[in-house]
């Protein structure tokens, strides 16, 4: 086991553990079964690990709790929501701290109270992806990146469909039926 918390809150530490026999199965390890709810302890814990990381996974994960947790409070919690939104911002902030660092060659100056994120390598490829895409969001959330301006699309009438429709649909019979609509393909 990592140490970790399974996804589905119940914990994988010695505390909680206790060992007892299953259905028609020796012993083995036995959670409390106790369920852990998503209150606002848990969720400023999360939101620590996911400022700290900028991955809903792996700070789910750490938090005790399944990503979809996360997801079905993102769509029904308006202050979830808002402080998601902030720790999405701290993590994008921290992530190009780590890729100047890295490309300074020095380490990143640590933070009081600071939570770690994953141990590994970041990639650096998928972190500038990942900002890149981040800044296109923001661009087109404040309506700086909206491309061209130029005329806005309309709605064909019904007239205009079916005269479209008709159009293609004698040119198709024209080249796939020759008795329908003359000679296809070339032929004489």
């Amino acid at each position: 086991m990592d140490g970790l918390p399974r996804a589905g809150g119940a914990r994988n530490d010695e505390e909680s553990a206790r060992v007892a026999p299953g259905k028609h199965r020796r012993l083995q390890r036995a959670g409390d079964g106790g369920r852990r709810m998503f209150d606002e302890a848990a969720q400023r814990e999360f939101l620590e690990l996911f400022a700290a990381s900028c991955n809903v996974r792996w700070a789910a994960r750490a938090a005790g709790f399944a990503a979809q947790t996360i997801y079905k409070h993102l769509m029904k919690d308006e202050r979830f929501r808002e402080g998601f939104g902030r720790a999405l911002e701290q993590g994008f902030v921290r992530l190009q701290a780590e890729l100047l660092a890295k490309a300074a060659g020095t380490a990143a100056i640590p933070i009081d109270g600071d939570r770690d994120g994953p141990d590994g390598e970041i990639d650096v490829e998928l972190s500038l992806t990942l900002l890149r895409e981040h800044a296109r969001g923001l661009a087109l959330a404040s309506g700086a990146g909206r491309g061209k301006a130029g005329r806005t699309p309309r709605v064909a009438t019904n007239a205009e469909v079916r005269a479209a429709l008709e159009k293609r649909l004698r040119a198709y019979s024209a080249r796939v039926l020759p008795a329908a609509g003359g000679a296809a393909g070339g032929e004489e």
